[in-house]
């Protein structure tokens, strides 16, 4: 942590709204981000970030350690944000076994599935390939949604993702794994298609 970011979170401790106005700036427009990527939702993550800015405003005089300020703002966002998906009823959840992939006896694919995980990197980064995972990630069901969203666009470690949620380490290493499948299962089709597209422009 910065010394004058330190110095802001104890001047906001005391109630000083301008400090508390700085800091809120800083850390905004992350909180936005990590809450639009959980919900899918603008609307739903401009209300979680100023409901977390509230939160963190009450309670900030009782943050004993002022170096866990950012963590405690993430982590309040993150839960705030998972609390919504798990109320929300307007948009129906998929049955995430039913879209896992299947297999035979002998732990091989029923069906074809490309690993386009394996795929060139400039690929991953087009913007269409970009819309098809985040529309992907977004028919998560909200549990494993949390765990993908939090590990891999994130970089949240098991432990800190199983502290925010309340997971043991298994729990969230079965859901984040839960989770890969199904997104690749999903966008299979896509990158197969994409794969045989530049492979006929090399040809």
């Amino acid at each position: 942590m910065e010394a004058a970011e330190s110095i802001l979170i104890a001047k906001a401790k005391q109630g000083d709204v301008d400090a508390f106005e700085q800091l809120m700036t800083a850390h905004e427009d992350r909180v936005y981000r990590l809450a639009l990527k959980l919900t899918d939702d603008p609307a739903d993550a401009m209300e979680i970030t100023q409901d977390v800015f509230l939160t963190v405003y009450t309670k900030l005089p009782t943050l004993k350690v002022e170096a866990a300020f950012a963590s405690w703002v993430y982590r309040t966002a993150v839960n705030a944000a998972y609390m919504k998906l798990r109320r929300r009823q307007r948009r129906q959840e998929i049955d995430l076994d039913a879209a896992l992939p299947t297999f035979t006896d002998d732990d091989r694919h029923r069906q074809e599935i490309a690993d386009w995980t394996q795929l060139p990197e400039a690929a991953m980064l087009e913007q269409e390939a970009s819309r098809h995972l985040q529309a992907a990630i977004a028919r998560l069901p909200s549990d494993y949604r949390a765990v993908f969203v939090l590990k891999e666009q994130e970089g949240w470690s098991l432990r800190e993702i199983g502290m925010t949620l309340e997971l043991t380490i298994p729990a969230v290493k079965s859901r984040l794994h839960r989770a890969r499948l199904f997104l690749r299962a999903r966008l299979s089709a896509y990158f197969t298609s994409h794969d045989e597209r530049s492979r006929l422009r090399e040809d």
